[in-house]
């Protein structure tokens, strides 16, 4: 957030899960998102954050 103060307005997470057609589908930013919106370009929280996201996608493909 130091490098770019404007990402606070996306944290905490948000993310939606959701039922499309009788599939459950997590919808979230992805790094390239924040990396395109804000100045934190290889920063290690959005690796972080991605294996968080896939850790939650797994989850729920089970």
């Amino acid at each position: 957030m130091q490098k770019d103060i404007a990402i606070s307005l996306d944290l905490p997470l948000r993310l939606a899960i959701v039922d499309k057609d009788g599939q459950t589908m997590l919808i979230h930013q992805t790094t390239e998102d924040y990396c395109g919106n804000y100045r934190v370009e290889n920063h290690p929280v959005l690796e972080k954050i991605e294996s968080l996201f896939a850790a939650l996608a797994l989850e729920l493909s089970k």
